[in-house]
């Protein structure tokens, strides 16, 4: 897991949700792609959390 992976999980976990959206959305590793996918299944975006 990288540096960056590791703060979008802080910034998760802190409500920072754009944030962390940002920040791992240029990446296409496993890790990345899981917090992302993460993410839009929190928001309800459950067609774009499946790419």
């Amino acid at each position: 897991m990288t540096g960056d992976n590791i703060q979008a999980l802080a910034l998760v976990r802190a409500g920072q949700w754009d944030a962390a959206h940002d920040l791992v959305q240029p990446y296409s590793d496993r890790d990345s792609c899981l917090i992302h996918a993460y993410w839009h299944r929190f928001e309800g975006d459950q067609s774009n959390a499946r790419y």
